[in-house]
């Protein structure tokens, strides 16, 4: 992930990959870089639970992808868990 300072292949394929299964367009993509951090933060914890899941579990397969976690994506991922009141998954 960028968050990482780094776009590795294999991240940028999962993404690529699960933006062609749900239908996710470049203007989407676009559009979505001009939200707020408040306002798509808001959007991401109105979801429904069963959604959030899904979404903390791209989250992970992302970071996981290059087979390195850093600190960064770590703090990362734990700061989004806890702004969208992701559930604990094992």
């Amino acid at each position: 992930m960028i968050i990482d300072g780094e776009r590795d292949p294999r991240e940028l394929a999962l993404i690529g990959e699960v933006n062609r299964i749900i239908g996710i367009t470049t203007a989407d993509m676009e559009a979505s870089r001009r939200l707020s951090e408040p306002t798509m933060t808001n959007c991401l914890r109105n979801m429904e639970t069963l959604k959030k899941a899904f979404v903390g579990k791209f989250v992970a397969q992302v970071v996981l992808a290059d087979g390195k976690i850093t600190p960064r994506e770590e703090q990362f991922f734990y700061i989004m868990k806890q702004k969208l009141g992701l559930p604990d998954v094992d």
